[in-house]
């Protein structure tokens, strides 16, 4: 089942670019992706699925280059939401090879992943949205939400590293 769903998600993944530009250069990079995808499904190697999944966003940006088309908004959301998918499922079933889960767990997960993907793609519209509104600020005050963003990346990546780090420990 799991395994299935991956394997849809891949194709997916696999198959959207070919839309946007069905060209021979396109559908050679879908083809090393398939390829690479499969097996990483096929062997529950997230590694590998993690590389067929960047092959398919580089297949994508190729045939965005191609069409000579912006992006559009939406297929780029849902290729985003469809990666971020692809990839959670993955490692899911890796996690689970060989052994059976309770129906309430994979439940649980079905949850999980879920409000991920409705987080995920109600960010990416609203950064997309924001995208096309220009603010007119002075040099300094793009600078002071650069510096902010990226103390503020930092600070919940030292916070996941500590909860990494003690996965027993729930005290804040």
């Amino acid at each position: 089942m799991i395994r299935a769903l991956a394997g849809l998600v891949g194709a997916v993944l696999i198959g959207a670019p070919l839309l946007t530009a069905p060209v021979v250069l396109v559908a050679l990079i879908a083809a090393v992706a398939a390829v690479v995808i499969t097996a990483g499904v096929a062997f529950w190697r997230p590694s590998l699925c993690s590389a067929g999944a960047a092959l398919a966003i580089g297949e994508y940006a190729v045939a965005l280059a191609l069409a000579g088309d912006s992006p559009d908004a939406l297929t780029a959301i849902a290729l985003g939401v469809a990666l971020l998918l692809f990839l959670m499922v993955v490692e899911f079933g890796a996690q689970l090879r060989g052994v059976a889960a309770d129906r309430r767990a994979v439940a649980r997960q079905i949850r999980h992943w879920v409000g991920w993907l409705a987080a995920t793609a109600l960010v990416s519209a609203a950064l997309a949205s924001a995208s096309r509104v220009t603010i007119a600020m002075p040099a300094w005050a793009y600078i002071a939400a650069a510096g902010l963003g990226t103390l503020a990346a930092f600070a919940a990546l030292v916070r996941l590293a500590i909860a990494i780090a003690a996965p027993g420990d729930t005290t804040p």
